[in-house]
């Protein structure tokens, strides 16, 4: 199943970014691309709600699939110099919020790992639907930093929640959403336990993701 999956989404990604699906285009029908890819209708929904998770295609109740990447636009949308911000972003986060989660982890209120855990279970079920999870990202890493109870710190990821949001933009990719999903899950599961190292080892693998998908734009 997993192999078909695969297929499909391949197929699919490469006929929207190639620009042989122009943005705005209307999809087959579930059953059609059933039939057009011979897999299973729960094969093509769970494709569609994956490239709609990385910005390919937008899922509309009662009027079917469109496509939301425009080719031509994005094939020069990042630039050099956005990538390189992106690296010293990313970069700085991978100095800072490892030690944020295991502060976190020490000092947080039972209510604010309840938070931070709701969070990441939320972000995790966002992702599984193929929907947004921008927001509930930003979230996250905010409530880690509030439960530090450090006031610079605090300030320091409010004041940068714009940068999060445009560096974010980037890091939405095949596969990156899942796997950030997954790193939320497992960095809440060390803070509800109080485990401070861990904590701060599953937040620093998580930034070195970001850090390896910034490289790969720029190379």
């Amino acid at each position: 199943m997993r192999g078909n999956f695969n297929t499909v989404y391949d197929k699919l990604k490469d006929e929207i970014m190639s620009g042989s699906l122009e943005e705005g285009t209307k999809l087959l029908s579930l059953a059609k691309l059933s039939d057009k890819y011979d897999v299973g209708v729960s094969t093509v929904r769970e494709v569609l709600r994956a490239l709609q998770s990385q910005s390919f295609v937008k899922i509309e109740q009662g009027r079917g699939t469109f496509v939301t990447y425009d080719a031509k636009r994005s094939n020069d949308s990042i630039s050099k110099s956005e990538v390189r911000d992106l690296m010293d972003l990313t970069s700085f986060r991978t100095m800072v919020e490892p030690s944020f989660a295991g502060i976190a982890a020490v000092q947080a209120f039972q209510f604010e790992i309840d938070l931070i855990v709701e969070s990441a279970n939320k972000m995790a079920e966002l992702a599984k639907k193929g929907e947004d999870t921008k927001e509930e990202d930003l979230t996250f890493h905010l409530l880690i930093a509030k439960a530090t109870h450090n006031a610079y710190t605090i300030k320091f990821y409010e004041d940068f929640q714009e940068q999060l949001s445009m560096g974010r933009k980037h890091t939405n990719v095949p596969g990156m959403i899942e796997k950030a999903a997954h790193y939320h899950l497992m960095i809440a599961e060390a803070i509800r336990t109080r485990n401070s190292s861990q904590a701060k080892m599953y937040m620093q693998a998580h930034m070195e993701s970001n850090e390896e998908l910034a490289l790969n734009l720029l190379f």
